[in-house]
């Protein structure tokens, strides 16, 4: 009864620290994702940089325990592209994300339409270059097309009280 006893507090123990683990990996992402979100993003945005976060880098069958390696994994399908650095323990360092025909800020696409009300909208990308040391720049580039006259605009995200979006370039 005694080993029984014994071994039921070891495993205990034992997924206590793994829980514990997981919960350190994942806050030593969130550094990431507090640099990385908006409140308005699209959803599939919030959603993939959400994977990029719980990405387990020891799954991958290059991983090595003993290394100081970083490591980059890329995660692409026809409307996105994410390539994230990783530490050996788990944590995102640097991404590069690109977003395309994505749903945009309701805030944004209202002021596009108010400054070009006659325009439409033909495309958009989504920048986000983000660095754990210097933290994230966003970037929505939206071109708009008014008969065969296309426009190129580019927003910088900010962070105001008053406005979310600073045009570079209009």
């Amino acid at each position: 009864m005694k080993k029984l006893f014994f071994g039921l507090i070891v495993l205990g123990f034992t997924n206590l620290m793994n829980a514990q683990l997981a919960i350190n990996e994942a806050q030593s992402n969130a550094a990431y994702l507090l640099n990385v979100t908006i409140s308005d993003n699209a959803e599939i945005v919030t959603t993939l940089e959400k994977i990029v976060a719980d990405y387990n880098i020891k799954k991958i069958a290059v991983y090595n325990v003993d290394s100081n390696n970083t490591y980059d994994v890329v995660f692409e399908d026809a409307t996105y592209k994410i390539k994230a650095t990783y530490t050996k323990t788990g944590e995102v360092i640097k991404t590069f994300e690109e977003f395309n025909n994505i749903k945009l800020p309701l805030q944004l696409s209202t002021e596009i339409l108010r400054k070009y009300p006659n325009w439409a909208f033909s495309s958009n990308k989504q920048t986000v270059t983000y660095e754990k040391d210097k933290g994230a720049i966003k970037i929505y580039t939206v071109e708009i097309q008014n008969n065969t006259t296309i426009k190129s605009l580019k927003f910088n995200v900010v962070s105001s009280p008053e406005i979310n979006y600073v045009a570079i370039n209009n």
